[in-house]
């Protein structure tokens, strides 16, 4: 974890920052499986996925590095959902991934270039997969709300209902989800058969 931290600050390269990142990824599934003979390995394996969710972090908040690509951002997004299990017992880090989360949720809406786009949609799933509570007004708006931009985008939109899915348990949510689900695709079709008249 050492030399992907020093690779992290020292090299500035799109295609290494990514393989760095995705080194980062697979270290959680390593460290979970990886047998310690210590009679703390709990404690050991908590405290090096604690440093892998940190440096995860850091790439998104671009601590690491001021100019982190958009590619590079959305592959960290990504590796974090690999510490799921290790998130959802630990407290340490509840903090800082809701404010990651959803401060990226708020910054990218509503953009249109593609890249920062796909970060929006991953940090979408994240906020699901990792339970993010703080996400939900604006899943919900999202929904609610469906700005023009938003209107053709049924990936981002049905994700969007898998994340509500995922934040909201109540009785009845199914049903309302399945009728928000229809509705959206339903309007998804409306648009490809203007498109294809036009």
């Amino acid at each position: 974890l050492l030399v992907i931290q020093d690779y992290l600050e020292r090299h500035h390269g799109v295609e290494l920052r990514l393989a760095i990142v995705d080194a980062l990824a697979r270290y959680a599934r390593w460290v979970e499986e990886v047998g310690l003979p210590a009679e703390d390995a709990s404690e050991q394996k908590a405290r090096f996925l604690g440093r892998g969710v940190t440096l995860i972090l850091d790439v998104i908040e671009r601590d690491a590095y001021p100019l982190e690509t958009p590619e590079v951002i959305r592959a960290a997004l990504v590796a974090l959902q690999r510490y799921r299990g290790y998130l959802e017992k630990t407290r340490a880090y509840k903090n800082r991934v809701r404010e990651v989360i959803v401060g990226t949720l708020e910054a990218m809406a509503g953009v249109a270039e593609d890249k920062p786009r796909a970060i929006y949609f991953e940090a979408m799933r994240a906020a699901g997969v990792l339970r993010v509570e703080a996400a939900l007004p604006h899943v919900e708006s999202l929904l609610r709300l469906t700005a023009p931009e938003n209107e053709g985008d049924l990936p981002l939109l049905t994700q969007a209902v898998s994340t509500l899915s995922r934040l909201v348990v109540e009785p009845g949510m199914a049903m309302e989800m399945a009728e928000l689900l229809i509705r959206l695709f339903g309007q998804h079709v409306e648009v490809e058969q203007e498109t294809a008249r036009n």
